[in-house]
């Protein structure tokens, strides 16, 4: 058994002379002081008190480098006129993410807990998850790439395996077998999501009769069933980087990318594994979308305007979620979430918000009983009166974790 050192932060250097737990304090502290002014924010010192407690976890935890890294990228993107996502997953639960403009919601207004983000308890590396639109994010490799040198940072590898159906082509291929004899095999695999081989021979009688035909077919299944799961091809993954003080090399194995860039020969659970710091920039295409939109209107109605600020109640914006007129909103699509927008009719940010946790596998259940509760078809109760203050935003339901963990 090898043993892997726990992961190894790179140092941020641009401190101005101070060291990274004072230049970190600062910064949030300058990002407070402005988001209490745009936001007339009042309950200053409640602020104050869950920032100086975000900001002591942190130190403890030894990661004031790393939250200095992802606000540099940040900074770089918001200076550069990159539109970045308003938070994504556990993240924005952070005050600090929040003061250091990594993140745009405001966690204390919205009663998001920073234990679901880092916890002494639980001894992980923090992960914050940046969204940029797709057409920019080389922008934002090549200032990483630039920054950190070319020995300090990489993209990492991702491997495409021999699934059950092209495994079977690939090997068909190999025994010279003739397109509709290879469409043969194919055809015999069940259309089941994740079946392997062995598995579709257990329930396909048309594939086990095509095994059992002559020797050469058994040769030819017995390969690749020997094949199956094994890698056939590798390219960059989609969002994955990783940076170290050290050069690269001395820690995994590299190779030189389409683009000059260095990639990591090990996938991203291994770098992570021999203690690489992992960084995710998740280049969507409906931040392009925003951003070409948000260029089209200034330059076209000669509108200035922030998207950060803009009614996250407006009246007009929420008829076409009640309308269910969504197609190209992001995660608003699908036939399915459209349907029970038209049942919601929701007249809020935050209905709008409980419908996107709710259309997942599990709390999907309660979509219904959540609807009829909304519209006053049903009665709103709660487990214990003791947990009105926590589900009553969500008529007595437990639609996010967080609220789980408030229970708890």
């Amino acid at each position: 058994t090898l043993n892997f050192p726990k992961t190894q932060l790179p140092h941020f250097k641009e401190t101005n002379g101070l060291n990274s737990e004072d230049f970190l304090r600062k910064l949030c502290q300058e990002g407070l002081a402005k988001r209490i002014a745009e936001e007339n924010i009042n309950n200053q010192e409640e602020y104050q008190n869950r920032l100086d407690y975000e900001l002591s976890v942190i130190h403890r935890m030894g990661f004031d480098d790393y939250f200095l890294i992802v606000w540099d990228v940040t900074n770089f993107a918001h200076e550069n006129n990159i539109l970045t996502g308003p938070g994504r997953g556990s993240a924005a639960g952070s005050l600090v993410s929040y003061t250091l403009y990594i993140t745009d919601i405001d966690p204390i207004k919205y009663d998001l807990i920073f234990e679901r983000f880092l916890n002494e308890e639980r001894a992980q590396m923090p992960d914050i998850d940046l969204d940029i639109p797709d057409i920019k994010r080389d922008t934002i490799i090549e200032y990483l790439h630039q920054k950190y040198g070319q020995q300090h940072m990489a993209q990492i590898i991702t491997f495409g395996t021999l699934k059950t159906k092209q495994v079977l082509r690939d090997v068909a291929r190999v025994f010279d077998l003739k397109t509709y004899e290879a469409d043969a095999w194919s055809k015999a695999i069940p259309k089941e999501y994740g079946i392997t081989l062995k598995e579709a021979y257990a329930s396909s009688q048309s594939l086990k009769n095509l095994v059992a035909d002559n020797s050469k077919n058994r040769l030819l299944f017995e390969t690749a069933i020997a094949l199956e799961g094994l890698p056939r091809h590798y390219s960059t993954h989609a969002a994955g980087i990783i940076l170290s003080d050290d050069d690269l090399v001395d820690h995994v194995p590299v190779q030189i990318g389409g683009d000059g860039i260095l990639m990591s020969q090990f996938a991203k659970n291994q770098v992570e594994e021999v203690g690489l710091l992992k960084m995710d920039f998740l280049g969507l295409r409906n931040l392009s979308i925003l951003e070409n939109t948000i260029t089209l209107i200034k330059k076209g109605y000669h509108i200035d305007f922030d998207i950060r600020k803009i009614n996250l109640d407006d009246p007009e914006t929420l008829k076409i979620y009640q309308n269910a007129e969504t197609s190209g909103i992001f995660q608003f699509e699908s036939a399915g979430i459209r349907g029970v927008l038209t049942k919601l009719k929701p007249t809020s940010f935050e209905d709008v918000a409980a419908v996107n946790a709710l259309y997942r596998p599990g709390p999907i259940q309660n979509i219904d009983e959540f609807i009829a509760r909304k519209h006053g078809e049903r009665p709103i109760t709660y487990p214990s009166k003791e947990l009105e203050g926590i589900l009553k935003q969500t008529y007595g339901i437990m639609v996010y974790q967080e609220q789980v963990m408030q229970v708890a």
